[in-house]
């Protein structure tokens, strides 16, 4: 057998492998392409269903498009006047914060300048509470060095009465022995010497004695708080007597006693006692 024949039962076979691979390759293909059409047909016919439905949407957005355009249309005004409004609202709420945030600066240098002087009063205070205890101590002292006093003068009075009272019943004893020794001396004709009378000088001051309630009120004339005296509208014509005690009271409120130690015709003195309160001139007076 030749070369050439050689070749071209080599060139055929060739062919014939090529030929085969290619009528395999188009039917493949042709499968393919059928299903690709099936495909792109299915894809068409819901590409044209899904047109139509966007079509449908369009129209329906346009017309809410054009519903939402008139509104806005109709709105627009009240809109921008809300607008204009709110900018206005904020312009003056701003205004409002600096307003309260100058007043928070102002009312925080406030609390620390009340915060000082509070400091201050405080030690004021201190200092005014130490003294008026202070006070108070002497008060107390000097309440108690009184009522001492007081009791001391009491019993003074009642012992310058008692001797006042003695000397009174001494005299009236004597005047009554002078009296007897006289018709004594008379009935054996002598005639007894002129006797001289000892004058008795009758104690201003005298201890306080019951008072009988008459009924008798006044007001304070006058005050002398230094030595606890006090001077009421009524004297000896009233019937005011040495040794009488007034109530002194204010609105129905006991406020203290008057020990009455000196009468005038119109006017009486005496010592202020139990003293709750402090009198004042115009103070009624009475003796219940």
């Amino acid at each position: 057998m030749s070369t050439l024949t050689k070749v071209l039962i080599i060139l055929q076979t060739v062919f014939s492998i090529l030929l085969c691979g290619i009528v395999a390759t188009y039917v493949a293909n042709a499968s393919d392409y059928n299903d690709q059409y099936k495909i792109s047909e299915r894809a068409k016919n819901a590409a044209v269903l899904s047109k139509s439905t966007m079509a449908e949407d369009w129209a329906a957005a346009k017309v809410k498009l054009a519903d939402a355009q008139k509104k806005a249309e109709e709105t627009e005004p009240a809109m921008l006047a809300q607008i204009n409004q709110l900018k206005d609202d904020l312009t003056r709420t701003k205004a409002e914060i600096d307003t309260l945030n100058k007043r928070v600066t102002d009312s925080m240098a406030a609390i620390k300048s009340a915060s000082a002087t509070a400091s201050q009063q405080t030690r004021l205070y201190e200092t005014a509470h130490a003294q008026l205890k202070a006070t108070e101590s002497d008060k107390i002292q000097l309440t108690k060095e009184y009522d001492e006093t007081q009791s001391v003068l009491l019993e003074k009075l009642a012992v310058v009465a008692s001797q006042d009272k003695m000397i009174r019943g001494l005299e009236e004893e004597k005047s009554e022995i002078q009296g007897r020794l006289e018709l004594y001396l008379r009935q054996y004709g002598k005639v007894p010497a002129p006797a001289t009378a000892a004058t008795l000088v009758p104690s201003k001051v005298q201890m306080a004695r019951p008072v009988t309630a008459i009924g008798l009120k006044g007001l304070i004339s006058d005050l002398n708080m230094e030595n606890r005296m006090a001077e009421i509208s009524l004297g000896s014509t009233d019937g005011v007597k040495e040794g009488m005690k007034f109530i002194v009271t204010r609105d129905n409120e006991f406020i203290c006693n008057v020990v009455v130690l000196d009468v005038d015709a119109e006017r009486a003195v005496g010592l202020l006692d139990l003293v709750k309160g402090t009198p004042v001139t115009g103070d009624r007076v009475s003796t219940n």
